[in-house]
C-alpha cells in the first residue's frame, strides 16, 4: 500500500524488507515512555526491573535487540533482571499444534483442570527444561491443593463445633505442645523459603518446599493432634486451634503469589470476616520470619522420627499387615545418640505404627538370619558334576562363618574328603527376616516387627476394622461429627467376641451411645467382610448436634 508524502506528495511506500516484529520491540523503551520529550518521566521508568520470555525464541530476537538499541542510544543496559523460560510441549514433549491434534486451548484446560492447578504447575515446573503439559500432568499438583484443602475444612468444621476464636484464648509459645512447636519451626522454614526463592526468582523452588510443608502440615501433625481437636463431651485443645489457625492464616499468604484466587477464597473464609484484618489476602504484608518459632534441633529429631515410621511401615506391608492390625513388640537398632531423640518420642512411634511395646538397640544381633546362595556359574566350571553337592554344603553353612564369608574373608570347607577354599566369588550371602519377624534397614536404622498375632491383638485387629466401617457409615449417612449415634450389629462369632472385648473403644472412637443387636429401624445399614469374616452393622443418630458459631469462619467452597 502506498500514500501521499506529506512534505512533496509523492507516493511513498513502507520498506519491503523488514525484520522480525520482536527487533522492533527492542526500541520500546525509547519510543513510548517520552525519551525524547520528558527524560525526567522516563528516567522513572528506565531500566526495566524484570522481563521474562521464552529463552530458545528471544535471546537472539527481543533480548538481543533490547540490548544493542540501548547500547547505542544510551549505552547502559535496558533491564535489571531477565528470566528465559523453555516451551510448554505436550505429554510426549512435542511441539502442539492444531494441525497434528495434540493441541490443548487454555479455556478447555481452565474448565477441566482448574486455573488454580494449572498456575501451581506452571510454577512448580523448572524454568530451564520443557513443560510436558496434559490432563495427567495436573494430577500431583492438584493433589496438593486438595490435601491443602481437606486440612482447612477440617480446622474450620471443629472450630466451629467449639465457637473457636482467634486470639480470644491466646497460649504463650513456651506452653505449646511439642508437635505445635514443631510445625511452627516448619512453618517458619517455609517462609525462609519463600522469601528466598522469590528475591532469587526461583519460584519452582518454594512451591516445592510448600509441597513438603502442605504433607508435614496434613499427614504428620494434623493426623498426629486429631484427637486434640475431637474430644468427646469438652472442647479441643484451645493451644492446637491457635497454632493450626495461624499456619493455614500465614500459609495462605505465602501462597497468594501463586494460586490467587485459592488463597483468596481461604483467606475470605478464615480471616477477612474479623474488621481489623485487610480486606484481601492479597492487600496483607508478606510474612517474614518469626525468631521465636525456629527450632532446627526439633524439626532435625522429627525428622528421624518420622524417618523411622516410614521404615517401619514398609516392614509392616512386605509382611502384609495393615496398620489397623496392632502389633506386640517393634524392635529398632540405631546409634545411641539417635536412640536418645527416638525414647523422647516413644509414645508417638508406637501410636503411629500401632505397636504395644518399642525396643531401642544399637544391636541388630538376631533380627536377622545370613542365608547361603550357591553361585552356580562360578561352581560349574570349578567342581562340575559336584557342583550341586557342594551348592547344598554352602546352604548348610552356619551363621559364624557365613558372617566371614560375607565379610569378604576366604574360608575352607571339606568337600569329597579335600579342603577348599570358598570365597564370596563362589556364594552370594544375603540376610533375610527370621519366622515371625519382618525386617528392614535403610541407612543406619533398621525395624524389626514382630508379626505373631495373639488372640487380643486379633481383636484389637477386628475392632479397628469395625471402627473403620462405622465411620464410612457415618460420612455416608452424612452425618455431623459430632453426633452422637447407636450402633447395630450382627457378626460372626469370632467378630462378636471382638466387640464384647473392644466394646469400649468401639464406642469411644465412633461417638455411640450403645452397641446392640441389630434390630429395628435404621438410617444405615451395610454390609461388610472384615478380615474375612461376615458382618452387617447399622448406624442411627441419638443426638444430633448443632455447630457453634465459630467466630464467623465458613467452609468455603469446594
Amino acid at each position: 500500500m502506498k500514500i501521499g508524502c506529506s512534505k512533496c506528495g509523492s507516493p511513498v511506500a513502507r520498506i519491503k524488507d523488514v525484520g522480525n516484529p520482536w527487533l522492533d520491540a527492542g526500541i520500546v523503551p525509547y519510543s513510548t515512555l517520552n525519551y525524547r520529550h520528558d527524560r525526567e518521566y522516563w528516567s522513572k521508568w528506565f531500566p526495566a526491573e524484570f522481563i521474562t520470555e521464552s529463552l530458545q525464541g528471544q535471546f537472539r530476537n527481543w533480548f538481543y535487540s533490547l540490548l544493542a538499541m540501548s547500547t547505542v542510544m544510551e549505552n547502559r543496559e535496558p533491564f535489571k533482571r531477565v528470566l528465559g523460560h523453555a516451551q510448554v510441549r505436550d505429554l510426549k514433549g512435542e511441539e502442539m499444534h492444531k494441525s497434528k491434534g495434540n493441541a490443548i486451548w487454555f479455556d478447555d484446560a481452565a474448565e477441566k483442570m482448574g486455573a488454580e492447578t494449572m498456575r501451581w504447575l506452571y510454577c512448580r515446573q523448572n524454568p530451564y527444561t520443557n513443560l510436558n503439559f496434559g490432563y495427567e500432568a495436573a494430577e500431583e499438583p492438584l493433589r496438593h491443593l486438595t490435601t491443602l484443602w481437606n486440612t482447612y475444612k477440617f480446622f474450620v468444621t471443629y472450630a466451629k463445633i467449639d465457637g473457636f476464636i482467634p486470639g480470644r484464648k491466646p497460649v504463650p509459645y513456651q506452653q505449646l505442645d511439642r508437635m505445635d512447636r514443631w510445625i511452627l519451626a516448619r512453618l517458619n522454614q517455609l517462609i525462609a523459603d519463600a522469601r528466598r526463592a522469590f528475591d532469587g526468582f526461583s519460584v519452582m523452588n518454594f512451591v516445592h518446599a510448600a509441597e513438603r510443608f502442605i504433607d508435614d502440615l496434613s499427614n504428620w501433625y494434623v493426623r498426629r493432634c486429631r484427637d486434640r481437636f475431637r474430644q468427646a463431651d469438652q472442647a479441643g485443645d484451645p493451644a492446637a486451634y491457635e497454632t493450626l489457625y495461624t499456619v493455614l492464616s500465614t500459609t495462605v499468604r505465602l501462597l497468594a503469589p501463586v494460586i490467587p484466587m485459592f488463597a483468596e477464597e481461604l483467606y475470605q473464609n478464615l480471616v477477612a470476616w474479623r474488621e481489623s484484618e485487610p480486606e484481601s489476602v492479597h492487600l496483607t504484608p508478606y510474612p517474614e520470619e518469626t525468631p521465636e518459632w525456629e527450632d532446627a534441633a526439633l524439626v532435625a529429631d522429627m525428622a528421624l522420627v518420622r524417618n523411622v515410621v516410614e521404615i517401619a511401615l514398609a516392614a509392616r506391608n512386605a509382611a502384609k499387615i495393615k496398620v489397623r492390625q496392632p502389633l506386640g513388640v517393634m524392635t529398632v537398632v540405631t546409634d545411641r545418640n539417635a536412640i536418645k531423640t527416638l525414647e523422647a518420642n516413644r509414645q508417638v512411634i508406637a501410636e503411629e505404627l500401632n505397636v504395644k511395646r518399642i525396643v531401642f538397640t544399637d544391636s541388630a544381633e538376631g533380627l536377622t538370619t545370613r542365608v547361603a546362595k550357591p553361585v552356580f556359574r562360578a561352581l560349574g566350571p570349578r567342581f562340575g558334576k559336584d557342583a550341586n553337592a557342594v551348592g547344598n554344603i554352602l546352604r548348610a553353612l552356619d551363621q559364624d562363618t557365613l558372617a566371614r564369608i560375607a565379610a569378604g574373608e576366604t574360608v575352607t570347607i571339606p568337600v569329597n574328603g579335600k579342603h577348599e577354599q570358598i570365597s564370596s566369588e563362589l556364594v552370594e550371602v544375603v540376610t533375610a527376616s527370621p519366622q515371625g519377624m519382618s525386617v528392614v534397614s535403610d541407612r543406619q536404622v533398621t525395624v524389626a516387627l514382630d508379626t505373631n498375632l495373639s488372640d487380643e491383638l486379633v481383636d484389637e485387629g477386628f475392632a479397628r476394622e469395625i471402627v473403620n466401617k462405622i465411620q464410612n457409615m457415618r460420612k455416608e449417612a452424612d452425618f455431623n461429627v459430632s453426633d452422637r449415634i447407636t450402633v447395630g450389629y450382627s457378626v460372626s462369632p469370632r467378630l462378636a467376641r471382638a466387640i464384647d472385648s473392644c466394646r469400649t473403644y468401639i464406642m469411644k472412637e465412633t461417638l455411640a451411645r450403645e452397641l446392640v443387636p441389630l434390630d429395628g429401624e435404621w438410617e444405615r445399614r451395610s454390609e461388610w467382610t472384615v478380615n474375612g469374616e461376615p458382618a452387617e452393622l447399622a448406624v442411627r443418630r441419638t443426638t444430633q448436634s448443632g455447630l457453634a458459631n465459630g467466630g464467623g469462619m465458613q467452609d468455603g467452597r469446594t
